[in-house]
């Protein structure tokens, strides 16, 4: 008995050459479709060892929606973003618990005594929104240099900053909102639900904006450590 027929380097070479002819710009994504391919190629040798490498490829590739590859792009974006947010959330929701909410409580009281420290609260309030702004945009600058490695786009990393992205672009909605309606007489109790605000914020964006993507980095390593 013959030993079954497997992919070889030329033929690996060949797949990763048509996911980006089909316009698969992402390495962990071509990674998953090539091995997909070839699995699939394989179990076809195994019942005709004769039938034409290329002639296989495109019988898998009909497998797929009339959309090509492109339908997979926005399912593993959607499952990558909602696994981010549910992580995200979860982390958050620490600080309400012990033992970080000694910490949460620490920061709302700094908080409270940099508002106090103002005749006029709309200054610290503006500010605190300017940071969160100059923050987010830090944070997407940081994934233009580290999104592609040895030229290579990694979907995980897209679609992380793509959540990043779109509160940042919320934020600043609500920062030019913000800015052209000023705060007056504001009574002590609001200036705890102000510092409330904030520091609760803080954690989420913090969270968010730096601690979200060195998660997905290190599970890029995990999986690519010489490219990520």
């Amino acid at each position: 008995m013959m030993p079954d027929k497997k992919i070889n380097e030329e033929q690996l070479a060949e797949l990763f050459d048509f996911m980006r002819r089909k316009r698969v710009r992402y390495y962990d994504l071509q990674v998953e479709l090539v091995d997909h391919f070839a699995s699939a190629i394989e179990a076809m040798w195994r019942e005709d060892p004769k039938l034409p490498f290329r002639t296989g490829i495109e019988r898998v590739y009909d497998q797929f929606p009339i959309t090509g590859f492109a339908s997979v792009i926005d399912k593993q974006t959607e499952a990558i973003q909602k696994d981010a947010w549910r992580w995200v959330l979860r982390t958050w929701t620490e600080y309400f618990h012990w033992p970080k909410v000694l910490f949460s409580i620490s920061v709302l009281l700094a908080v409270r005594l940099v508002l106090f420290a103002f005749t006029d609260i709309n200054v610290p309030f503006y500010a605190g929104f300017f940071l969160i702004v100059t923050g987010g945009f830090y944070s997407i600058y940081l994934s233009k240099k580290g999104k592609t490695k040895d030229d290579k786009r990694f979907l995980r990393l897209d679609a992380t900053y793509g959540v990043i992205g779109n509160v940042v672009n919320i934020i600043n909605s609500v920062f030019y909102v913000v800015l052209f309606n000023e705060l007056n007489d504001v009574p002590d109790w609001g200036a705890w639900l102000i510092a409330f605000f904030f520091t609760y914020l803080g954690f989420f964006l913090y969270i968010l904006f730096f601690q979200l993507p060195e998660r997905a980095k290190a599970d890029l390593r995990r999986h690519f450590p010489l490219l990520v």
